[in-house]
């Protein structure tokens, strides 16, 4: 039997035949959008037992493995999100422990807080990414397979000084919270941006962010000369999701099924 055709049967028996995208990200059904400091009543349910993936004899075992589509698949092999000098995890988000996802996702969430942190001394803050085994968390009808990571927007307060973000907070169409304490730093979203669709292997497939705040995030790379092909494929993955939240507290990065 052809190499294929054993990898093929085996998915179909484990049940774990391949990935699929939705473009979309929705609250889970019956839950209402809730705002960013607001807690979900019920944790992230306990993990199962550990999954195995059928690799054919003779093939590497090793990395990690998207099972499934978004919202209804798993993990396997996931590799957790480390802080660092340039990037930390929201207080609310770490205590979920829900910092798992693809080689592919962690590698671009840690360059773009490199690079962050290397053009502006400033750290890139992140939220939820997913279990470690993947699999449903109530925040979220999607994190399911390790692609997807919830990183915070870069703020300046009333001053103008960059501030850390205390979490994901939402902003109006004008960029401003709506006690007007901070605002959108267009310039280290740009950063941001820039580093997450320039990483040299694995490859952003959506970042979703209200229409509002890309129109102000792509102005700011207008206004610098930003490369041309960097903003062209910006433009080209940053969108606000339909039938979700619109994503004005924080930019949602899904990476390409590997």
């Amino acid at each position: 039997m052809a190499r294929g055709a054993s990898r093929w049967i085996g998915l179909v028996l484990a049940g774990l035949v391949g990935c699929s995208d939705e473009p979309v990200e929705a609250l889970r059904p019956g839950l209402s959008v809730p705002s960013a400091s607001v807690e979900p009543p019920a944790p992230p349910p306990p993990a199962g037992p550990a999954r195995t993936f059928p690799f054919l004899p003779g093939e590497q075992a090793e990395g990690s493995i998207s099972l499934g589509d978004t919202s209804h698949g798993r993990l396997y092999g996931g590799r957790a999100l480390r802080e660092s000098a340039s990037l930390s995890i929201l207080p609310i988000q770490r205590e979920r422990g829900l910092a798992w996802g693809t080689d592919d996702l962690v590698s671009v969430v840690e360059h773009a807080a490199e690079r962050l942190h290397a053009a502006t001394g400033t750290k890139l803050w992140v939220g939820n990414l997913g279990r470690e085994e993947g699999g449903d968390i109530p925040w979220s009808v999607s994190h399911n397979s390790g692609r997807d990571a919830d990183v915070a927007l870069s703020y300046l307060d009333a001053a103008g000084r960059p501030v850390d973000p205390p979490d994901l907070v939402p902003l109006g169409r004008d960029g401003w919270s709506q006690d007007r304490s901070v605002r959108l730093d267009a310039r280290r979203t740009w950063t941001t941006v820039a580093a997450l669709v320039e990483h040299p292997s694995a490859q952003v497939q959506y970042l979703f962010l209200s229409e509002a705040l890309t129109a102000k995030v792509l102005a700011h790379a207008r206004t610098i000369a930003a490369p041309a092909r960097t903003v062209e494929r910006a433009r080209a993955v940053l969108r606000q999701p339909g039938g979700a939240a619109p994503h004005d507290d924080h930019l949602h990065v899904r990476v390409y099924c590997s």
